[in-house]
């Protein structure tokens, strides 16, 4: 029984460190923000009084996987950009775009993003965005794993205490 206890407090330090950091910034007064960020850490900031996030969900030498989480919006939005494209958001969905994200560099595990406020007319992501390309789903995976093994687990002491 003390086996089981010990897995399972393993599994909840397994989801506790694969939480990332908040980074909180400030996106008043400047029209581009510089801001350096680990694989699966938030960027969380304001916009006309609504919060909005940006996790950084996997980073490689081709690019960022992000995830972008619109206050008032029903779902994330999932998307990848690199050194040759950038992300658009439009958080107020009044047909500009409110903020450009790029990648400036990408070193390991880590990307220095730059935040530019805009105000130009094109092709928009909203808040109403509906769908994904390919969400990062490690946790669950991993989680679900450790359960299979605790139950085989259990069910082999329980064998072995019968015989």
């Amino acid at each position: 029984m003390k086996k089981v206890l010990i897995l399972l407090f393993l599994l909840v330090c397994l989801n506790v460190a694969m939480a990332g950091e908040i980074h909180r910034i400030n996106l008043e007064g400047e029209i581009v923000h510089i801001i350096q960020v680990p694989e699966k850490d938030v960027i969380r900031f304001e916009w006309e009084g609504m919060e909005h996030k940006i996790m950084v969900r996997d980073i490689n030498q081709e690019g960022v996987s992000v995830t972008v989480f619109i206050e008032g919006s029903d779902v994330p939005y999932y998307a990848s950009i690199n050194y040759a494209s950038s992300l658009n958001l439009d958080f107020d969905r009044n047909g500009l775009h409110d903020l450009s994200v790029r990648v400036n560099e990408i070193n390991g595990n880590t990307v220095n993003l730059a935040l530019e406020k805009l105000n130009v007319e094109g092709n928009l992501i909203t808040g109403n965005v509906v769908g994904s390309s390919g969400s990062s789903n490690f946790s669950v995976i991993a989680t679900t794993l450790v359960l299979v093994a605790i139950v085989i687990f259990g069910v082999i002491l329980k064998r072995k205490g019968k015989v």
